[in-house]
């Protein structure tokens, strides 16, 4: 435990200076892409097994895609069903094939934190690892918000934007 916090703790210092002595230009503070004028707002959502989809895409679902929102949809590596909830849910909202919804929304994987039934000792081994690709997906992307309900797919995701200091 006390490996795992001396980590934790180290790593959220370096990305914290990293951040402020930094050498490359800044845009605001903010990446956005211009449709027609208007600014997409970046958003990574989190999609988990069970109800959770269903209830994220829900609140999804009045999500202008096609010129105010960019979305980004993170699942876990073993969750065979949430991309397709996801990909017909999007689908229908855009009136498009399923096929399309790619055009419009991006999907990353990354290696789930803990599966139902793991031991807790083993999950901290797959949490790390899950967190370090948390760490890659968020460094690579500009996002604005990050939304999440709570499966544990999510706490990597939300542990590394910490560290990042993503809003």
């Amino acid at each position: 435990v006390g490996c795992v916090w001396s980590v934790s703790v180290l790593t959220r210092f370096f990305f914290w200076s990293r951040r402020r002595i930094s050498w490359r230009k800044k845009h605001n503070g903010r990446v956005y892409d211009s449709v027609e004028g208007h600014k997409k707002v970046c958003v990574l959502v989190v999609l988990g097994s069970g109800g959770h989809t269903a209830e994220m895409l829900m609140l999804l679902g009045d999500m202008d895609l096609r010129s105010k929102v960019s979305l980004s949809c993170v699942l876990a590596n073993t969750d065979r069903f949430s991309r397709d909830k996801a990909l017909e849910a999007f689908s229908r909202s855009l009136d498009v094939g399923k096929h399309e919804v790619e055009d419009y929304v991006d999907f990353h994987i990354i290696r789930r934190s803990r599966e139902v039934g793991q031991s807790y000792l083993s999950s901290v081994l797959t949490t790390l690892v899950s967190f370090y690709d948390s760490l890659v997906l968020l460094a690579q992307s500009r996002v604005d918000m990050i939304l999440v309900n709570g499966p544990g797919t999510c706490i990597p995701i939300c542990f590394a934007s910490m560290c990042l200091e993503v809003s």
